[in-house]
């Protein structure tokens, strides 16, 4: 929602029957206005990830840095090696929250 505000250049609510996503943690109804005035003129156009790729990024992270992500915190890894963002020597890469029932993050780390 924050992309398609700042596109608008004011709040916008997703509406009746949004997307299904793994990432329930990055879709809100809507923005704060805080987070509007605080990123507009100041933010990089956003980028898309699916729920696959997410989980792709989850398993690396487990596999590769011994984290537990949940999967809101691994769609900027997502997107990083899914190859939808540049990423060089100076690119840092925020990886958050551990927020995933046991279960769920389990088939998600054994499903390859």
């Amino acid at each position: 929602m924050v992309g398609r505000a700042i596109a608008a250049g004011e709040v916008v609510h997703v509406g009746e029957n949004p997307p299904s996503t793994i990432c329930d943690a990055l879709q809100p109804d809507a923005t704060k206005p805080i987070n509007l005035s605080v990123l507009q003129g100041r933010a990089e156009p956003g980028s898309t990830v699916t729920d696959e790729e997410v989980r792709a990024a989850q398993r690396f992270a487990f596999g590769h840095l011994n984290l537990v992500v949940e999967p809101g915190g691994a769609a900027a890894l997502a997107a990083a090696l899914a190859g939808k963002v540049a990423v060089d020597e100076d690119t840092v890469i925020m990886v958050t929250g551990g927020n995933t029932d046991a279960a769920s993050f389990a088939a998600t780390i054994t499903d390859r």
